[in-house]
């Protein structure tokens, strides 16, 4: 009974905290977010080539994003405009050769913060 009870009080802390960090506007805002799974991945790969020096998480951030636009230039990538520094097609492939994802899946709001602090501090 111990047990159940130290692990809702942890489950309890990590909410708190979580609510905590949004009213004090220290919600992280990530526009858009790949799945975790592929950032990984990517992660990884760029990581061997010392174009990226975060932790390996699967979090889809400024660190990643720089981490792929330079993966872009490196290798002669030209992706749209707006996809500089994202997975488009073309990165996907020359990231993972045959193997690639035909396509990726963006989710908006990735934290399902409540959607008025979302617009207010991440649009």
């Amino acid at each position: 009974m111990r047990k159940g009870r130290v692990r809702l009080a942890v489950i309890l802390a990590g909410m708190w905290l979580a609510f905590a960090a949004i009213a004090e506007g220290g919600m992280t805002c990530y526009q858009y977010q790949y799945a975790p799974n592929l950032v990984r991945s990517v992660q990884q790969i760029l990581k061997k080539q010392k174009l990226y020096k975060g932790k390996v998480d699967g979090k889809w951030g400024d660190q990643t994003r720089s981490a792929v636009a330079r993966y872009q230039d490196r290798n002669g990538i030209r992706p749209a405009e707006d996809e500089q520094g994202e997975l488009g097609k073309s990165t996907l492939k020359a990231l993972f050769g045959p193997d690639a994802p035909s396509g990726v899946t963006v989710v908006r709001n990735p934290d399902h913060a409540p959607e008025d602090l979302w617009n207010q501090d991440c649009k």
